[in-house]
């Protein structure tokens, strides 16, 4: 099966925080990254096909972006996929520099805070 998506994706364990519409603020464990998604585990559903403003702490500092959850489980455990839609530049510059480390071998054991 050919790979569909655009960028590399790569495991981590980074907490953060997602917002969707209508729902209060809550704590997600990021599991894996790429410099244009990534799927997150929460203690409650995501909306599916719902806007998100999500924060990621990595060890070289946090990114904030806007995004949409593009799959959602139904059951727990609770996952979302979100594909992001707008990572400001400063965001951007922090994820690639941690993506970068993580495609050359660099920090796997300390990828993220937490």
């Amino acid at each position: 099966m050919d790979e569909r998506r655009r960028h590399a994706r790569y495991p981590v364990s980074a907490p953060g925080r997602c917002l969707q519409p209508g729902r209060p603020e809550g704590a997600i464990q990021v599991v894996n990254v790429s410099l244009g998604s990534l799927l997150a585990r929460g203690n409650a559903p995501f909306a599916h096909l719902k806007t998100a403003r999500l924060r990621v702490e990595l060890d070289v500092g946090g990114f904030e972006c806007e995004a949409v959850c593009v799959r959602a489980s139904e059951a727990p455990p609770w996952e979302g996929a979100f594909i992001f839609t707008r990572l400001p530049p400063e965001s951007a510059e922090r994820l690639g520099a941690f993506l970068k480390r993580l495609g050359t071998g660099q920090g796997r054991g300390a990828a993220a805070r937490g």
